[in-house]
């Protein structure tokens, strides 16, 4: 969890009620710093971790196009 944030987004699943909680400290539109407080099963919480290690250095456009990137691919549209 981050102290001082510029941005925070929050989500719960209503298949299993994980939750998880994102803060983001941003520089020049790149993240600097993400925090997270994730109450979730082990692949909510292998999830968080994998954007916990991808998004820091990234821009906001860079990460628009992974969410578009992922949705697309969990929903069979792309390989």
């Amino acid at each position: 969890e981050l102290a001082e944030f510029d941005g925070v987004g929050e989500a719960r699943s209503q298949a299993c009620g994980s939750r998880m909680r994102t803060m983001v400290r941003l520089e020049e539109n790149r993240i600097t710093a993400l925090g997270q407080q994730v109450t979730a099963c082990a692949y909510g919480q292998a999830s968080a971790a994998l954007v916990q290690g991808w998004a820091v250095g990234r821009s906001g456009v860079e990460v628009v196009a992974m969410k578009r990137r992922l949705a697309a691919w969990l929903s069979g549209r792309e390989e």
